[in-house]
């Protein structure tokens, strides 16, 4: 098969039967007219997991690539209802302490969750009418939304330090802090 020279060495060869050769048997004792092949149920998605299931009971199973894209997206879209709001409140209360204000946090995760919004329309505008792509992975929302607030966090984090500073070192300069009023 690889052309590899030599004769197959014992330690080479399998000292159980694989899992594959196992299912083959076991498929085709349960459909001995189709040999290893199960049986292939062309059906809407909407519906047709409970229909099969009414009709041959719970032995049923619904599989391939179009109902493993559906367990995705419903997984995906409900970790973006459980994460979205957790990592948003989670980083509206360290901005909150870190700034130690109640509306610079506020304004920053709105711009962050602008740009995010943004960037995920933008990316459908150029990947659908463009490129011609068809939908995007269930996941990227979520991953583009962690990835992007938190970018996005940490420059606004850093630009409000800086701010903070530029603001002390005027403060000093014009004369509105005396000396003595500051531990510096």
């Amino acid at each position: 098969m690889l052309n590899l020279p030599g004769a197959l060495k014992q330690e080479d060869s399998f000292s159980s039967t694989p899992e594959a050769v196992t299912a083959m048997k076991t498929l085709a004792g349960a459909y001995p007219e189709m040999g290893t092949q199960p049986v292939t149920v062309v059906a809407p998605t909407a519906g047709a997991p409970g229909a099969l299931r009414t009709a041959l009971g719970d032995g049923v199973y619904v599989g391939g690539p179009s109902a493993e894209q559906l367990d995705m997206s419903d997984t995906s879209a409900g970790d973006r209802a459980v994460v979205v709001p957790l990592v948003i409140a989670v980083v509206l209360i360290v901005l909150m302490v870190l700034l130690r204000s109640l509306v610079a946090p506020l304004i920053l995760v709105a711009a962050v969750v602008a740009v995010r919004v943004a960037a995920l329309g933008i990316g459908g505008l150029v990947f659908e009418g463009v490129f011609g792509f068809e939908g995007t992975d269930p996941g990227l929302a979520l991953l583009s939304f962690v990835f992007l607030v938190a970018l996005g966090v940490d420059y606004g984090i850093f630009l409000m330090h800086r701010m903070r500073e530029e603001t002390g070192h005027l403060a000093y300069e014009s004369g509105l802090v005396t000396p003595g009023t500051s531990a510096a």
